[in-house]
């Protein structure tokens, strides 16, 4: 099987597996300053497969406490690469990704932050809807 990404060259596996707890972490970013304008912080959720094969998340989702969501369309990720969901705020720098890690960015905007409560849940969906696993995210301080 070969997995593409414009710009990269090939990457070539013959296994590709599910998303688990095992091949995938959730992490949670906020650049700037949460306290301040919404214009100028912005608020991420990533996906990083920490597995040795590449991951196919193609129609699986990720389910926010709040009860939003996101599904994945065509999307393999290879080991070591990461997917970031921007859920919220515009920092005004452009968001970039480069190779040959094929991690990728996707702008969601969610119509509140994640964490204005300081916690939330973030559920990885399986496409037939069944919740795979859950990560729960807590500031500090």
């Amino acid at each position: 099987m070969t997995i593409e990404q414009s710009g990269c060259l090939p990457y070539e596996t013959d296994r590709v597996v599910k998303p688990s707890e095992e091949t995938l972490v959730i992490n949670y970013e906020v650049s700037g300053s949460i306290q301040g304008d919404a214009d100028r912080w912005e608020e991420t959720i990533s996906l990083q497969n920490v597995g040795e094969s590449p991951v196919e998340l193609t129609g699986y989702g990720v389910l926010f406490e709040n009860g939003q969501q996101y599904t994945f369309e065509e999307l393999t990720l290879i080991p070591s690469a990461s997917v970031e969901l921007i859920t919220f705020g515009e920092p005004g720098t452009p968001t970039t990704t480069t190779c040959p890690k094929y991690d990728y960015s996707l702008r969601i905007d969610l119509d509140e932050p994640l964490l204005q409560d300081r916690k939330a849940r973030v559920t990885v969906v399986e496409p037939d809807g069944n919740h795979l696993f859950e990560t729960r995210i807590e500031l500090e301080g």
